[in-house]
């Protein structure tokens, strides 16, 4: 994921790529739920590589718009809206 920050009274952000892997809970065609171990702050905007056995990597951007703990999983489930999907990747 690509997280920005910014520093002092600068309103520039500095981008990082940061790889965080994950597990897709559920999956429809305007987001999904992930687990992660870290947890992912809402508006964070991703990234994502969605590795599909059948169908191969489906490649996008999505928007964090919720985050919970998951004590018993020592981890974090998200909701991800997807904000940019190419044809291939919504069918």
């Amino acid at each position: 994921m690509r997280v920005g920050y910014s520093a002092g009274s600068n309103e520039a952000f500095a981008y990082n790529e940061i790889a965080v892997k994950g597990r897709i809970l559920d999956l429809s065609p305007t987001g999904c739920a992930v687990f992660t171990r870290d947890a992912l702050p809402t508006g964070t905007d991703l990234g994502l590589v969605i590795h599909m056995e059948k169908h191969g990597d489906v490649a996008g951007r999505g928007l964090v718009r919720w985050t919970k703990g998951v004590d018993a999983r020592e981890g974090f489930a998200c909701g991800v809206e997807f904000t940019k999907l190419g044809p291939r990747e919504r069918d």
